[in-house]
C-alpha cells in the first residue's frame, strides 16, 4: 500500500463505518418493536433444573444430569446439545 491508496482506504473504511452504524440503529429499532415473548413455564423449569445441576457441580454435590424434554409440535421451544428423535 502505497500514499496514493490511502484516501480510497479511508474511504471504504468512511462508508463501512455508515453502515454499521445504520445496521446498529435498525437493530434497536427492530427490538423495541418486537419485544421477546415470555417463556413458557416447562422451559424455565428445564433452565432452573440445569442451573441448579451447574450450581451442585460447583459445589461438589454431584447432581442428577439434567434431561431437557424434547419439544412437541405446538412446543417449539429449543433444546440446545440435544437430538429429539
Amino acid at each position: 500500500m502505497n500514499e496514493c491508496d490511502c484516501g480510497r482506504v479511508f474511504t471504504l473504511l468512511s462508508e463501512f463505518a455508515q453502515g454499521l452504524r445504520r445496521s446498529m440503529q435498525l437493530c434497536r429499532q427492530y427490538g423495541d418493536c418486537y419485544p421477546m415473548p415470555p417463556a413458557r413455564p416447562e422451559v424455565m423449569a428445564d433452565l432452573r433444573r440445569a442451573y441448579e445441576k451447574m450450581l451442585a457441580r460447583r459445589r461438589g454435590t454431584g447432581a442428577e444430569p439434567f434431561k431437557a424434554s424434547c419439544p412437541s409440535p405446538t412446543n417449539n421451544a429449543l433444546v440446545t446439545g440435544n437430538r429429539c428423535a
